[in-house]
């Protein structure tokens, strides 16, 4: 007799609810979520989501609040490799930044380097999988020579040599990959058009926190949340989970000037992208959002409806992945009407300068 198909227990967007109710506990917002959901598969389900996403321990921690046994979550054993993770990245933070600093090259970190010790006490709470790195575009020969002696290898060649910035591509790999946290290296926070890149202004704000780690020196808050909102913007919103955590604590845990937010956000053009997060912050955390705020970045009405769609503010957002549909997808958050024209026109131009210098090595 033939098997019939497992069937899924729970569908993703049920999954998807339940991490964010989890991360709703951590966070202090309530949670809204009945222990009768927490059978042992579904907290399979969510868990297996959020460590893509390196929030697992964060978000075991939550299912356990909402009443998920410690066996369903494993919660022991992944406290023990969060703080492995937490320990290995403060020491490669530490060695980049002595080896930096020796040659007289400004740098800051972001993301989950700097978050996770300034608002968890450096427990791997929010985890993070590679160290993000920002340094002026004029020192990258020299960081890539000294990322090279510390043991470090560029994982591979850029893919689009004629690509005026590929800092997505260079993401450099420890020999000893096992004991190492492979590091992104920056030259811009916001690359990709139609965003508007403020990295050297975002090194003159720049300010030293003090964390759990010691001392590190990263962006300013402010520039913080709208980082946060860029990369969100950039990707069409896949890898939100991390980043609406940080804006979060931002939000709840930090004081920030709103009205150079609302300013800075138009400057580098991302007032969409940056109402559909606070959007995501408010309807699927839980949590009091500055109306003001939101008024000054709120864009046409028409729009409304779609910004939230890509952004996931009621369920799971649409993830086009790259090319035309990553084109159209961004069009509502770009805030520029020919934007499917310039960008189809850029991606063209970059292929074929790419095509021509293929030919002349």
């Amino acid at each position: 007799m033939a098997c019939e198909p497992t069937q899924k227990l729970i569908t993703s967007d049920q999954s998807e609810d339940l991490l964010f109710a989890a991360l709703r506990e951590v966070l202090g917002s309530g949670s809204g979520a009945e222990r009768a959901d927490l059978d042992a598969d579904s907290v399979h389900e969510v868990l297996e989501r959020a460590a893509g996403e390196f929030l697992d321990l964060m978000v075991a921690r939550g299912l356990e609040n909402l009443g998920a046994t410690k066996v369903a979550t494993g919660s022991r054993e992944r406290q023990k490799q969060s703080l492995r993770r937490a320990v290995i990245l403060e020491h490669d933070r530490n060695s980049l930044s002595q080896s930096l600093m020796s040659k007289g090259i400004e740098h800051l970190f972001f993301k989950g380097v700097l978050s996770d010790p300034l608002w968890w006490g450096g427990q791997g709470m929010r985890g993070a999988s590679d160290i993000d790195l920002l340094v002026p575009r004029s020192t990258e020969n020299e960081c890539a020579l000294i990322l090279k002696g510390l043991g470090y290898e560029l994982r591979q060649a850029p893919t689009h040599l004629a690509t005026e910035d590929a800092s997505k591509e260079r993401l450099y790999h420890h020999n000893d990959f096992q004991s190492h946290f492979p590091v992104d290296l920056h030259l811009g926070l916001l690359n990709d058009p139609p965003y508007i890149d403020p990295a050297d202004e975002v090194f003159q704000r720049a300010i030293v926190y003090e964390t759990a780690s010691g001392a590190i020196r990263g962006p300013c808050r402010e520039d913080m949340l709208l980082l946060a909102a860029g990369n969100l913007g950039q990707s069409c919103f896949p890898e939100r989970y991390k980043l609406v955590v940080d804006a979060a604590c931002l939000l709840s845990r930090e004081t920030l000037d709103l009205d150079i937010i609302a300013s800075r956000a138009c400057q580098w053009g991302i007032t969409a992208p940056l109402w559909g997060l606070l959007r995501l912050i408010e309807e699927r955390l839980h949590m009091q959002v500055p109306p003001r705020l939101l008024d000054r970045l709120a864009p046409f009405r028409p729009l409304r409806g779609v910004i939230e769609r890509v952004a996931g503010v009621r369920r799971s957002p649409w993830h086009p992945g790259s090319g035309i549909k990553h084109i159209l997808a961004s069009w509502p958050l770009s805030g520029r009407i020919f934007w499917p024209m310039t960008a189809t026109w850029n991606w063209a131009r970059l292929r074929i300068a790419d095509r021509e210098r293929s030919r002349h090595t």
